[in-house]
Formats: C-alpha cells, structure tokens, sequence
C-alpha cells in the first residue's frame, strides 16, 4: 500500500478570503459561490485605498478651489502619511457586490471633500469631488471636478499630459477611432457594461485604463486574477504532493496524509502536520 495524500488547495484557498471578509464585516449566506467570493473579495481589495504611504503628485498648474484648499491639503498628508483615507472614499466601499464603473474604466478614484466626520464614520458628502489615481506607492491628483465628472475626459487628458508613462500599457498605436462617445454616452456604455476606448485631443487612443468590465460586471483584470488563481492553486498542489511524496519515500510506514494550504498575505504555503512538511510555493 503506498502514501495517499488527500487535499484541496482552491476550497482552501477560498475559505481563506472568506474568512478575510468575514473579519472587515461581510455577511455571508451560505450560499455563495467560490467565483462568487473570490469576486467579492478581490473588488472590495481593489476599490479601498491600503493605508501606506504614497508619494503624491500633482498637475502642472494645479490649484485646488479656494473652499476646499484645506480639505485637500489634508488628503494629501493623509495619503503621503499612509494614514486610513477610507471616510473620505464612497460609501458603497462596504457594499461587496458593487463595481465602481469609473474606477473599472479609467482607473480613477474620488474623494469627498467634506470638513466633518457623520456617525457613520465617513466624511460629509460633497457636491466637489478631488479624482485621482492611486496605486502602491503613488498618488496623482487629477483635480477638483464636479459630482457630474464621472466620463470626463479631460481626466484622462491630465494624466495623458502629465504622466503618461503610468498609462503605457494601454495606449493603442496607429488607431483612430471613428467616433467619439460624448459623456452620456459613455455613461450608458458603462451601465450596459460595454468597454469603449478613449481619443484625446492631440489623437491618441487608450483603451481603458482602469482595465475594464466584463459583461457580469466584474473587473477584468479580477476575472483574469480568478483564472490565474485557479491555475496556481492546481499546479501548488500538484508539485506539492510530489514533493511530500519525494521526500518521505519509504522511510515511514504506509499511510494517508493530509495537506493543505495556508496563505500568510501575499505567500503561500503547503503544509502536512504529521511530517513536519512545508513549502513555499509562491
């Protein structure tokens, strides 16, 4: 009789973010899908903003309205000094099923400007709004727009003419595009959940930047994440139980072994308890 191994990396894997939402407040029913959670988890992740903290920068020229200098002044210290930014993002950032459209477009956040803090612990809503880009270690204040924003282009055309490096990858060489979605449009785009690039002024065409939605509303590049986790969890445990196997050979005696995943952050781990067996696999 030879060792047997018994294990499953993706209901670990999936578990492990469950529980994640779990602990920051998600109610669970029960009922939920794998892709369901995975979904949840990662656009949650994606639409909050770490507290780390991040070098800004700002436009040529920029100048934030006189009434609301202070507030954005203050959102500029919070972000270089990675303090919690999250009372000043949408509210919806609780609301597990929710896609952030402009975020999913051009990958742009907003904040609201209010100068108070309600009982709900999120600042009072404002008709302004400061957008910017964020990422791990930048921040690039677009400028003060406002509520009515969401598909203005000239967005785009800050961080076109400012940092264009940031938005490389999606630039389309040699396209022009027949037309152009005035700011409704592209707001019907979005709810329909049909991705359309953008032309600037000076004729150059970016596909979105942020990434886009795939037709369930879910962001690509989370579609693409779920892919590849499904991916990295079979090929884990595949190498993992030859490992194990390799390594206790027949120096124990014939039996059935359990293993599984433990994810600490960003690494992961295959573990057996009884064999003292553990590796890293990413």
């Amino acid at each position: 009789m030879a060792h047997t191994v018994t294990a499953d990396f993706w209901r670990d894997y999936i578990d492990s973010l469950q529980q994640h939402l779990l602990s920051k407040g998600f109610i669970a029913t029960g009922n939920e899908k794998d892709d369901e959670l995975f979904i949840a988890h990662f656009n949650w992740m994606r639409r909050r903003i770490t507290s780390e903290p991040r070098t800004v920068h700002v436009p040529a020229n920029f100048q934030a309205p006189a009434q609301f200098a202070c507030e954005v002044s203050a959102i500029q210290k919070d972000i270089e000094a990675g303090t919690d930014v999250t009372p000043r993002l949408s509210k919806r950032i609780m609301d597990w099923a929710y896609t952030d459209a402009m975020l999913s477009d051009w990958g742009v956040f907003h904040f609201h400007l209010g100068s108070s803090v309600g009982t709900d612990g999120f600042t009072t809503r404002t008709g302004s709004l400061l957008f910017a880009r964020v990422d791990d270690t930048n921040a690039y204040f677009l400028g003060v727009f406002d509520h009515r924003s969401w598909t203005n282009e000239d967005l785009v055309e800050i961080v076109h003419a400012n940092w264009p490096e940031t938005i490389q990858r999606y630039k389309v060489d040699g396209v022009q595009l027949p037309g152009q979605p005035t700011s409704d449009e592209r707001k019907q785009l979005r709810a329909a959940r049909i991705n359309a690039s953008v032309q600037l002024k000076d004729g150059t065409v970016y596909q979105p930047i942020g990434g886009g939605m795939a037709s369930d509303s879910t962001p690509i590049e989370i579609s693409l994440e779920l892919i590849n986790a499904r991916r990295s969890c079979r090929k884990g445990q595949k190498m993992a139980e030859a490992e194990l196997l390799k390594q206790i050979g027949q120096s124990q005696a014939d039996r059935s072994l359990a293993m599984r995943l433990e994810l600490n952050h960003a690494t992961a781990f295959a573990v057996e308890d009884t064999t003292g067996f553990r590796l890293q696999l990413w």
